[in-house]
C-alpha cells in the first residue's frame, strides 16, 4: 500500500468522526455553512469509517437513540392533517434533521477519549471568543455593519442562540477548570469565562444571564449537594448580591425615566447663538428623559452639521428602517438635555453620531450592558401600557403567547398542524389586531407553546417523553455535562421558539448526543498535563 493509500484509508477514515465534530463546533458560532459541512461530514463518516457494522448493531441495542430520534413525530404527524404540507417537509428536511441524525450517528459510534473532548472544548471556546470579538468590532464601528439595536451584533448567528452557546460554554469551562491541575490552563479558562460573561452583558442578553444563573443553581442543588458549606454561603450571599443589584438598577432606572425637567415655556430664546431662529412647539409634552422634544429645534443648522458628521442623508431612514434620521437626530439630543441646533450637535461625540444612524434615539439605550436593556425594558412596558401597542422585543412576545394560546385553545388535543402555525397564528392577529403592525405579528416566542399549537397536549407529551427519557435510560442526570445542556435547553424553551430555527436544532441534538453517547461513562476528566 502506497503512503498515499495509507493516508486516505487509514487516517483519514479513522478520524472523519472526530474531525466532523470539530468542523460542527467550530460552524457554530460561526457560520451556518460550516454547520451544514460538518452535518454532511457526519453521515459521510458514518457509512465509511471503520466499524460500520459495530454500529448497525449499536442502533438496535440502545432504545434511547430512537426515542430520542422520535422527538420530532409530532412535525411528521401534521403531514396527514395541515393543510400547508410543503412546511412540514421544509421543517422536517431543513431544520429538524439534525435531531433525526446526530443521535442516531454518534449514538452508535465508540466513544470519545477525554483527550478528544478537551481538544473539542477548546475548538468550541475559540470559536465562540472569535465570533464575539467579531460582533465587538461591530459595536465600537471598527467593521461597517448596518445594526438597529446592540443585539444585532451577533451577525453570524441569532442574538439569543449565539446566547445559549455562550452559556454552555461558560459551564463547560467551569467543568474544565474543577478537574484540571494545569494552573496557565486554568488562568487561561477564567480569562476566558470572564469575557463571555462581559459579552453576555454587552449583548444585553437577559435569556443567557438568567438561563445561566438557573442552571449553575440546578447543578448545585443535583449534583453538588455534598460541597462545602462555605460555597454553599458564597453562592447564597451572590445571589442576593445579585438581586440587591438588579433591584437598585430597576429602581434608579425607573427614577431617571419617571424624571421630568421643568423648562418655563413661556421664556423660551427665540435664536440661536448663531442667530438662527428657533421652532418651538409648547403644546407638545412628549419627553425624552424627563426632558421636552419639540422645544429648541432649528433643523437648517441640524441638517447642515449633520451633513459634516454622517454619510447618512439627512431625510433618510436610520438603519432600524423605521424613522427618518432628522427625527432620530431630535429625540438623541433631547435624550443628552442638549438644545437640537449646531452647538448642540458639537457636544455630540462619534460614537453618538454611529447611534443616531443606528436607530438610537436615546443614548441611554446605546450605552453597553445590562443596565441599558433595564431601561428600554421601563420604557418599553410604559408604551404598551399607555398605547396598547407592543414596544418593543419583550412586549411583542407577550402580546405573541396570548395571541398564540388563542389559537392553541381552539385545537387543544392535536393542534393545528405543524405546517400550518405561521398561517393560523397570522390569521388570529388579522382577527383580533388588525391594525397591528406587521412587524409585531410575531410567533410565540416559547417552545412548549409552539408545540401545543402545531401538535396539541399529544404532540407536547410526545416531544416531553422524547426530551426526558433518553437522559433517564442512559442514567446521565447526574453527569453535569449532560445537565448543563438539558437545563440550558430546556430554560431556552420559555423565552425563545428554539427548535423552530436550525441552529436551534443543532444546540440540542449535537450537545445532547455528545454528552448521551460519546463521554466515557465516568464524568471525570483525567487530569490534564
Amino acid at each position: 500500500m502506497s503512503y498515499y493509500q495509507y493516508v486516505v484509508k487509514d487516517v483519514l477514515r479513522k478520524n472523519i468522526y472526530f474531525f466532523s465534530l470539530v468542523v460542527l463546533l467550530a460552524g457554530l458560532p460561526l457560520s451556518k455553512a460550516l454547520v451544514s459541512i460538518g452535518e454532511g461530514l457526519l453521515v459521510f463518516s458514518w457509512f465509511v469509517a471503520p466499524g460500520f457494522k459495530e454500529r448497525v448493531k449499536a442502533l438496535g441495542q440502545r432504545k434511547s437513540i430512537w426515542i430520542f430520534a422520535g422527538s420530532t413525530l409530532f412535525v411528521l404527524a401534521g403531514l396527514f392533517y395541515a393543510e400547508n404540507i410543503q412546511r412540514n417537509i421544509f421543517l422536517i428536511t431543513n431544520i429538524k434533521i439534525s435531531i433525526v441524525l446526530f443521535p442516531i450517528i454518534i449514538g452508535s459510534f465508540e466513544k470519545l477519549s477525554w483527550q478528544q473532548l478537551k481538544v473539542l472544548l477548546w475548538v468550541y471556546t475559540l470559536a465562540n471568543i472569535a465570533a464575539t470579538f467579531f460582533s465587538l468590532l461591530i459595536f465600537f464601528h471598527v467593521i461597517e455593519y448596518k445594526i438597529a439595536n446592540v443585539r444585532q451584533i451577533a451577525v453570524f448567528v441569532e442574538s439569543v442562540r449565539f446566547a445559549l452557546l455562550i452559556v454552555l460554554d461558560i459551564l463547560f469551562l467551569l467543568y474544565a477548570i474543577y478537574h484540571s491541575q494545569n494552573r496557565k490552563f486554568q488562568v487561561l479558562m477564567i480569562i476566558s469565562i470572564v469575557w463571555l460573561v462581559v459579552f453576555l452583558g454587552i449583548l444585553q442578553s437577559l435569556t443567557g444571564i438568567l438561563a445561566l444563573a438557573l442552571t449553575l443553581l440546578v447543578v448545585l442543588l443535583v449534583r453538588y449537594r455534598k460541597i462545602s458549606v462555605y460555597i454553599r454561603v458564597a453562592f447564597v450571599v451572590l445571589g442576593l448580591l445579585s438581586i440587591a443589584t438588579g433591584a437598585y438598577l430597576f429602581k434608579s432606572n425607573l427614577n431617571e425615566y419617571r424624571a421630568i425637567h421643568i423648562e418655563n415655556t413661556a421664556k423660551l430664546d427665540s435664536l440661536t447663538l448663531n442667530g438662527n431662529k428657533y421652532e418651538h412647539s409648547v403644546n407638545d409634552t412628549i419627553r425624552v428623559n424627563g426632558y421636552l422634544r419639540n422645544i429648541y429645534i432649528c433643523e437648517p443648522e441640524l441638517r447642515i452639521q449633520w451633513a459634516k458628521r454622517s454619510q447618512v442623508a439627512f431625510d433618510s431612514l436610520d438603519n432600524a428602517g423605521w424613522v427618518p434620521v432628522k427625527v432620530t437626530l431630535v429625540s438623541y439630543l433631547t435624550s443628552k438635555g442638549l438644545r437640537k441646533d449646531s452647538a448642540g450637535m458639537s457636544q455630540l461625540t462619534d460614537r453618538d453620531v454611529r447611534n443616531i444612524e443606528s436607530g438610537y434615539y436615546n443614548y441611554k439605550l446605546a450605552e453597553v450592558g445590562v443596565n441599558a436593556r433595564i431601561y428600554d425594558l421601563i420604557r418599553e412596558f410604559d408604551e404598551w401600557r399607555r398605547t396598547g401597542i407592543p414596544a418593543g422585543s419583550v412586549t411583542i412576545r407577550i402580546n405573541g403567547l396570548k395571541n398564540g394560546w388563542k389559537v392553541f385553545s381552539e385545537h387543544i388535543w392535536f393542534g393545528t398542524g405543524y405546517g400550518d402555525i405561521n398561517d393560523d397564528i397570522q390569521a388570529q392577529f388579522d382577527k383580533d389586531s388588525p391594525d397591528l403592525g406587521e412587524d409585531k405579528k410575531q410567533n410565540p416566542h416559547n417552545q412548549l407553546l409552539t408545540i401545543m399549537i402545531g401538535s396539541g397536549i399529544v404532540g407536547l407529551v410526545v416531544f416531553l417523553l422524547s426530551f426526558v427519557l433518553p437522559g433517564i435510560l442512559e442514567r446521565k442526570y447526574s453527569s453535569y455535562l449532560f445537565l448543563v445542556s438539558f437545563c440550558v435547553v430546556l430554560f431556552s424553551f420559555f423565552t425563545d421558539d428554539t427548535l423552530e430555527r436550525m441552529i436551534g436544532c443543532v444546540i440540542m441534538a449535537l450537545f445532547f448526543s455528545l454528552f448521551l453517547y460519546a463521554v466515557p461513562k465516568n464524568d471525570k476528566v483525567n487530569k490534564p498535563h
